[in-house]
């Protein structure tokens, strides 16, 4: 599938899921506090190694807001994702990223735009060495809550640390609020 209609996919499906948990979420008091999330996360990866390509990415994430910079609005989000691709010789690589992002989320509870940036680590296996890199990453998203469960859609941008140019990952998410 190509990307652009995957993102016209995820859109239409994000807009659904918004009109459905309007209806039915409960306005959150000021003063009550957003609890964790766990997310789980999926989607395609779109990297290059001399020729452009699409891998896969998994990963779990944990959200939590820090009420010290503004109840609600800042969030920790910890994770490690795990991402399979093709190497510019054919062979299929693993690639392990532990890494953490602070998140900026605004709007009303149902729906909840944010940017993030953040980074960690990336580390590769090819034979029997394997090669650890640093890597930065630039998020934008949104997620929409359905009660304590919600849907997510985010786009994340690297650092070209470990291809030759930056990857973009399209990534849909399943969430629960932790209680």
């Amino acid at each position: 599938m190509r990307p652009e209609r995957a993102a016209r996919r995820l859109l239409l499906v994000l807009g659904l899921v918004a009109a459905g948990g309007l209806r039915r979420t409960a306005p959150l008091d000021a003063q009550t506090v957003m609890p964790p999330i766990v997310e789980l996360t999926g989607g395609a990866m779109r990297y290059t190694l001399g020729a452009r390509r699409d891998g896969a990415l998994a990963a779990l994430r944990l959200a939590s807001p820090i009420v010290p910079l503004g109840r609600n609005h800042w969030l920790v989000e910890g994770g490690a994702g795990y991402a399979w691709y093709r190497a510019a010789d054919g062979d299929l690589r693993h690639l392990f990223v532990p890494e953490l992002q602070l998140q900026l989320q605004v709007g009303p509870r149902a729906v909840q735009p944010y940017v993030g940036a953040g980074g960690g680590l990336a580390l590769t296996r090819v034979d029997s060495t394997t090669t650890t890199k640093l890597t930065a990453s630039a998020a934008v998203g949104v997620r929409l809550y359905a009660g304590g469960w919600g849907i997510g859609g985010e786009i994340r941008f690297r650092s070209r640390t470990v291809f030759d140019q930056s990857p973009r990952e399209l990534t849909i998410s399943l969430f629960r609020q932790l209680e």
